[in-house]
């Protein structure tokens, strides 16, 4: 299979920071042809990063098999639209859009073009969330699970500096920026949220908006569980699972899985599955060229993406009435 030419759109800090690494180690795959973006400073220096050249959106959209798409999360609907009308394919930064409504609108889009249409979620190329799901059945039926999340941004942080995230357009701002992230592993792992009832509020005024979520969730299963997240204050980041016959602690910053069983009350054994480190924005990438070369697109489905963003808003939503 030959490279597929690539455009890439946005040269923020996805771009330079995540994608462009992954993008250099799969140059066999991927020949970057040319970068657009919405000011003529950032494409030039998006250009010289990628040694290519700038090109207007629709000069571009000519040249290219596909765009790799990471602007503020509020033009995705243009931009895929866009590139899908043209019959280029697409592989975008989550979250899919800036509410449901326009997250429909894009799924919609998907169904209907031939071009092929890829939301690019890292976390479900994780291996440590994957591993997770493969060994749960030792601590019997999982009942409750407890994720947490504490990522304080101080004012100078380059996320909480970024304008488009100072004044989000995007439901939530961080909630949902970052909390697609944390539904998916929760997803992958637990199975689908059907209910999700919280409370949320603002730590930091300088962040944009709200900021700071508990919630209450109840999955497909029957499981219960509580996702606390907050993007204003510091915290310790937990995920466990509680079964009948055990509990799991996922530790993704340790890329490490420690498993405690028990019976009657009384610890069995404790096993750490380890899980080597990974590139999983490369992973993303090469599973896009896959997906565009005819593999089924299950890690990048829009339709995942939106149900990710669904629970956010319908949390976010939840506490306002």
């Amino acid at each position: 299979m030959s490279a597929i030419k690539l455009g890439i759109v946005g040269c923020g800090i996805a771009v330079k920071e995540l994608h462009y690494p992954a993008l250099m180690e799969l140059q066999d795959l991927f020949k970057i042809e040319g970068v657009t973006s919405r000011t003529e400073e950032s494409a030039d220096a998006c250009a010289k990063l990628f040694k290519t050249r700038s090109y207007a959106y629709d000069n571009l959209l000519d040249r290219v098999d596909a765009v790799d798409i990471a602007v503020p999360t509020h033009l995705n609907y243009e931009m895929i639209k866009k590139a899908l009308d043209a019959r280029v394919n697409v592989i975008c930064e989550k979250p899919i859009a800036e509410n449901v409504d326009t997250g429909k609108k894009i799924v919609e889009l998907a169904n209907s073009s031939e071009a092929m249409l890829y939301i690019a979620e890292n976390y479900r190329h994780s291996a440590v969330y994957a591993k997770a799901k493969e060994i749960m059945k030792r601590i019997g039926k999982p009942e409750f699970v407890l994720y947490s999340r504490f990522q304080h941004m101080e004012k100078d942080v380059k996320y909480a500096a970024t304008e488009w995230r100072k004044n989000p357009k995007h439901i939530g701002g961080f909630l949902s920026d970052g909390g697609v992230h944390d539904i998916a592993a929760l997803r992958m792992v637990m199975g689908n949220i059907i209910r999700v009832k919280a409370f949320v509020s603002r730590a930091r005024d300088y962040l944009g908006s709200c900021d700071t979520m508990s919630a209450s969730l109840l999955f497909a299963d029957g499981a219960l569980g509580t996702y606390s997240v907050s993007y204003g204050l510091a915290g310790e980041n937990i995920f466990c699972i509680s079964g009948t016959e055990g509990f799991m602690k996922i530790r993704s910053d340790r890329r490490a899985i420690e498993v405690i069983t028990e019976k009657e009350g009384k610890e069995l054994g404790v096993e750490e599955e380890s899980i080597e480190e990974e590139n999983t924005y490369k992973k993303e990438f090469i599973d896009f060229y896959e997906v565009v070369n005819g593999k089924e697109n299950s890690l990048g489905s829009p339709a995942e993406a939106l149900e990710d963003l669904r629970v956010i808003e319908e949390a976010i939503k939840s506490s306002e009435l």
